[in-house]
């Protein structure tokens, strides 16, 4: 999906007609480090909820994850 989000952004067509801007390689290597530390911290936050908590909590904060997410993004 965000493949074919950046491909409709490049070519400047769609809802959203400005063109993506070029990131620095140095730009590019922060943003997969703290794609890479957010995926990682939430995953070993499941874990550490599967070890401790009820059955149905880590469920719940999975499920719960995109709903918040949509809510707190800009």
């Amino acid at each position: 999906a965000a493949l074919l989000l950046a491909a409709v952004l490049r070519r400047g067509t769609g809802p959203v007609a400005t063109p993506l801007r070029a990131l620095s390689w140095r730009q590019w290597m922060r943003l997969g480090l703290l794609a890479a530390v957010g995926m990682v911290g939430f995953n070993l936050a499941v874990l550490a909820a599967e070890r401790t908590a009820e059955p149905a909590v880590p469920g719940v904060f999975v499920g719960c994850a995109p709903i918040v997410v949509g809510v707190l993004a800009p």
